[in-house]
């Protein structure tokens, strides 16, 4: 059993956490206060970034749908 407690702050990204999640085999990470890591501010899990990347998938396969409709493209 690892003893160690990977976290993470406001300022770190989700990129980051994934990253922390894959090399660790974890799902959980808890996020602390910048100035003070003794304060737990909450988790991050991976579940929330496969939400956050979906949603954003779903943006851009919007945005590039719209961009390329044959109405929208000039000859």
């Amino acid at each position: 059993m690892n003893t160690s407690v990977y976290t993470l702050n406001t300022d770190s990204n989700l990129e980051e956490a994934l990253s922390i999640m894959i090399e660790n085999e974890i799902h959980h990470i808890p996020v602390v206060d910048n100035n003070d890591p003794k304060i737990l501010l909450g988790f991050i899990t991976s579940t929330d970034i496969m939400r956050s990347y979906t949603k954003k998938m779903t943006l851009d396969y919007k945005s590039v749908s719209n961009k390329y409709l044959k109405e929208n493209l000039k000859f």
